[in-house]
C-alpha cells in the first residue's frame, strides 16, 4: 500500500470521525432554537442546507474548471492529486466508476480536514444556521466526486436514479453534456444546479477570459 493510499483511507476515516464531533457539538444548540420557535427554525434549517447545498455546487464547479483549464499534472501540490484526474477523466469517463469508496471520497476529505479544523476554533462566534449550512456544506464537497462516479454508472441503483431525476444529486444526462466537445460548460458536478444559470450568463468563458487576460499580464511584467 503506498502513501496516496494510506493518505486517502486515513482521510475518509479521520473526517467521519471528525464530521460526527461536530454534528455532535452543533446538535445541542439546534436543539434548543428548535424546541423554542419550531416552525422558523424548520424555514432556518432548510435554508441552510440550501445554501450550504449550492455552496458546494459552486466550488465543485469552481475546481472542476480550474483542473480542466490550468496547470498540468506536474503543478506543485495539486497536479497529481486533482488535474490529472480530471484531464484522464476525459481521456476514459467511465474509468471513474472503477474506483472504490475510498479512490473516490479520499482527495476531497483530505482537502476539507484543514477547514473543519479551522471551523472548530471559530464555531462559538458564529450561528448555529450557518454552523449547519457549513456543515452540510462540506459534507457535499466531500461527496461530490461520489454523485460524479454515479453519473457516470451505467445502469445506477433505483434510488440512485431515483436521486438523480429529482435533481437532488448531479443527474447523468445533465452531466454528460459536460462531456461534449470541446468540454467547456456545465462544470458543477454536486447537484448541477447552477449549471443553467453558469451557461445562461456565460460565467466560465468570461471567467476564463480573465484569468488567461490576467495570467499575460503577469507575464509580462
Amino acid at each position: 500500500m503506498n502513501l496516496h493510499r494510506k493518505l486517502e483511507i486515513g482521510s475518509v476515516f479521520l473526517f467521519l470521525i471528525g464530521l460526527i464531533f461536530l454534528v455532535k457539538k452543533t446538535f445541542p444548540l439546534f436543539a434548543a432554537s428548535f424546541s423554542g420557535e419550531p416552525w422558523m427554525s424548520s424555514v432556518y434549517l432548510i435554508l441552510s442546507l440550501g445554501i450550504g447545498y449550492i455552496i458546494a455546487d459552486f466550488l465543485s464547479g469552481m475546481v472542476h474548471f480550474l483542473c480542466d483549464n490550468f496547470g498540468d499534472e506536474n503543478t506543485a501540490y495539486f497536479g497529481p492529486a486533482f488535474i490529472q484526474p480530471f484531464r484522464m477523466h476525459h481521456v476514459d469517463p467511465t474509468d471513474i466508476t472503477k474506483h472504490d469508496f475510498f479512490e473516490t471520497n479520499g482527495n476531497t476529505c483530505l482537502v476539507v480536514l484543514p477547514v473543519m479544523g479551522i471551523y472548530y476554533f471559530v464555531f462559538d462566534s458564529i450561528s448555529v444556521w450557518i454552523s449547519f449550512s457549513f456543515l452540510f456544506s462540506i459534507t457535499s464537497i466531500v461527496f461530490t466526486n461520489q454523485f460524479h462516479k454515479w453519473a457516470h454508472l451505467e445502469n445506477p441503483p433505483g434510488w440512485i436514479r431515483i436521486l438523480q431525476t429529482s435533481g437532488m444529486i448531479l443527474p447523468k444526462k445533465m452531466h454528460s453534456m459536460h462531456h461534449t466537445p470541446p468540454f467547456s460548460s456545465y462544470y458543477c458536478i454536486t447537484c448541477g444546479w447552477l449549471n443553467p444559470l453558469f451557461e445562461f450568463i456565460k460565467f466560465f468563458p468570461r471567467l476564463k477570459t480573465s484569468i488567461e487576460a490576467a495570467l499575460i499580464v503577469n507575464k509580462e511584467r
